[in-house]
């Protein structure tokens, strides 16, 4: 008799749990600038794509728009819509981060060095954002170092088997 309360109990808990789920934010939204503060760039972007196609003006949508490319990896047109928006001041002072960002994913480590240390020393930039940003300055200069050091490398390989080639060919 127990056992079978015991199951009953265990049966309802199990099904009845269903009833109270919800679902999350990112599953329901259409609102882009809530999928946006969630950093659900990629559904953030389909929205704002369709925005930004009827009005080309809008600097605040431009911004978004632009952050939304360069976390889905379309680096060179978020390039394109965030350098056209860098120079307006009424865009937030977290453009200089998000180019930097699209710049470093473009191997163009010395613009994103300089605009890292822009937003750094930019009055209200984000604690999390400037972490962020010193390491990432880290990394493009670790970048930059392996790349110097490979193409030295690569010479050195292409002048040994120049000199294997003409050693051979005057053997």
């Amino acid at each position: 008799m127990k056992l079978r309360r015991f199951t009953t109990c265990c049966f309802i808990i199990l099904f009845s749990t269903g009833v109270f789920a919800q679902k999350l934010n990112y599953e329901i939204s259409n609102n882009p600038g809530k999928m946006f503060d969630l950093k659900n760039y990629e559904r953030a972007k389909e929205i704002y794509r369709d925005q930004y196609k009827k009005d080309l003006t809008n600097k605040k949508l431009k911004y978004r728009f632009g952050t939304c490319l360069v976390y889905t990896y379309e680096v060179a047109d978020a390039i394109k819509i965030l350098e056209s928006v860098a120079s307006d001041p009424s865009t937030p002072i977290e453009v200089s981060f998000h180019l930097a960002r699209a710049y470093h994913l473009s191997n163009r480590y010395d613009k994103a060095i300089a605009l890292y240390k822009k937003y750094i020393a930019t009055t209200g930039a984000k604690a999390e954002e400037i972490d962020i940003s010193n390491r990432n300055i880290e990394m493009c200069n670790n970048a930059k170092a392996l790349i110097k050091s490979h193409l030295i490398l690569n010479l050195k390989t292409s002048v040994k088997t120049l000199i294997l080639l003409v050693e051979n060919t005057y053997q």
